[in-house]
């Protein structure tokens, strides 16, 4: 790819070839050179873009490339399965938490609650490239410790704590009704970071993962959304020892995320 570069730097495939090598060999001083580059900027594809921010630490435009990345080619049955599967389980959650009987706050917090749960996969999304420059779990030795400590400490905590994230403002809106409301609100919130999980899924492994997503995915991130959600909205009304309730809730929730992805993923066993 090099020569061919050489002989003509407008041949674009060479470009393609020269950056992919790189990448595969892990020579990130010479792709980051070349992708300061226009020439070669202009020809990268989503993931390269998303490397050369990541390596020379531009977090802001890491950001943008992985949403644009992630939305970009998106296969409409795929994503309509996803939708279809996380409308299931919010109907059943609405109909638990007598949705129908709640003010017009609370129930327009249920749609925002799920595009929260969505827009959290992306921040997901960012936070596994800004950490493994940091902390490279995938580096690990397989062994079922090393397994354990990266769906625990990376993986889960990871997707519980910017799950969180996204609806601690919830906690906070005026009107926001009882604990009920707070609850299922949570637990809309995994459900909308779990129907985006399982379009990724769909996209890899196709209809066989339909089930298996809609019967398990789906319900753990709405109950462990929904626990430390929970947990953290009666601290924020209460306050006090609240707080060290919403620890202890969220330290579970991180435990059993992590055991459940440990079990799943795990060769060692």
């Amino acid at each position: 790819f090099q020569l061919a570069y050489e002989r003509d730097p407008s041949d674009a495939s060479a470009r393609e070839g020269i950056l992919d090598t790189q990448l595969r060999l892990r020579l990130y001083r010479d792709f980051t050179e070349h992708m300061a580059r226009d020439e070669f900027f202009a020809v990268a594809e989503g993931y390269e873009r998303a490397t050369y921010f990541a390596k020379t630490r531009q977090w802001g435009p890491l950001l943008i490339s992985v949403f644009r990345w992630e939305t970009s080619g998106l296969v409409w049955y795929l994503a309509l399965a996803a939708l279809v599967t996380g409308l299931c389980w919010l109907i059943f959650i609405l109909h638990a938490g007598r949705a129908g009987g709640w003010n017009t706050t609370e129930q327009a917090l249920v749609p925002v609650a799920f595009l929260l749960g969505i827009f959290s996969t992306y921040l997901t999304i960012f936070a596994i490239w800004v950490t493994d420059e940091f902390i490279p779990f995938d580096r690990l030795a397989p062994t079922m410790i090393n397994n354990i400590i990266h769906m625990t400490a990376g993986v889960a905590l990871r997707e519980e704590l910017l799950k969180l994230l996204c609806f601690a403002p919830l906690a906070f809106v005026p009107g926001r009704g009882r604990d009920t409301q707070m609850l299922v609100l949570a637990s809309i919130v995994g459900l909308g970071f779990a129907a985006a999980e399982n379009y990724s899924y769909y996209v890899d492994a196709g209809s066989i993962a339909v089930l298996g997503r809609f019967l398990t995915a789906n319900f753990l991130h709405m109950a462990l959304t929904g626990i430390a959600g929970f947990a953290f909205a009666r601290a924020v009304t209460y306050g006090g020892e609240r707080w060290a309730d919403f620890l202890e809730a969220f330290g579970l929730a991180v435990l059993i995320h992590g055991i459940y992805n440990f079990l799943l993923s795990d060769q060692t066993v």
